[in-house]
């Protein structure tokens, strides 16, 4: 989706509100006190909170804004949508990716294994895995599909934590992406999309896996 060009300040409102209710769901956040905390201005601070109602981000009721809660089935049910896109996509890059676009998928996963052996942050690690799956989407050539990935990329920031910050996943994700590149560099889009199908399976029951720990800190 590409945001009004006038954006920069809108932009940064935007960027901003995201950046303090990240992993706050459920959170009440009165629009001046925002203001105040996120130092923005107010005409960028409303546009970007209307455009994050709009997509369901936060939600309004008396007290104020409250960053949308999610629970397992919402999640759940964001990555079954989100396994359909990205396979349909991982499919057509396969199918219609030019030789510049898979030397840059595997370009980024070559990056990704070297970030990992250098024992990047988890944030560094997440940012990087954006733009390897924005590059599969970007390859496949369906400007449709990858509206629509881009629309629910924005409701990432209701999930919390990144999975990067399981340290024990990390090897897992590699070598998942390294099966969805050489499907796409083989040209064999069945083999991509089931690729990238387990892979977004296994982020979902690490993405759990998180949830979990956060509900029961405690437990034994």
């Amino acid at each position: 989706m590409a945001w009004p060009v006038a954006g920069s300040h809108w932009l940064n409102g935007r960027q901003a509100v995201c950046q303090k209710a990240h992993g706050r769901s459920g959170c009440t956040h009165p629009e001046v006190e925002l203001g105040s905390a996120l130092q923005v201005s107010r005409t960028p601070l409303r546009e970007a909170l209307t455009q994050l109602k709009t997509e369901r981000v936060l939600e309004a009721d008396k007290e104020g804004l409250r960053v949308r809660k999610v629970g397992w089935g919402d999640i759940r049910s964001f990555y079954e949508l989100r396994g359909t896109l990205e396979g349909l996509a991982a499919k057509l890059t396969a199918q219609r990716a030019t030789p510049a676009e898979r030397h840059l998928i595997d370009q980024l996963l070559a990056e990704e294994k070297s970030l990992i052996e250098r024992k990047a942050s988890p944030e560094i690690l997440a940012k990087h895995n954006r733009r390897f799956h924005a590059s599969i989407c970007k390859a496949s050539g369906n400007h449709f599909l990858e509206e629509h990935l881009n629309q629910l990329s924005q409701m990432m920031v209701l999930l919390g934590a990144t999975v990067y910050s399981m340290e024990t996943r990390l090897a897992s994700i590699l070598a998942e992406h390294e099966k969805s590149n050489i499907a796409i560099q083989k040209g064999q889009p069945d083999a991509a999309e089931q690729a990238m199908r387990v892979h977004l399976e296994a982020g979902l029951i690490a993405r759990l896996h998180l949830i979990s720990q956060a509900e029961h800190p405690q437990m034994d």
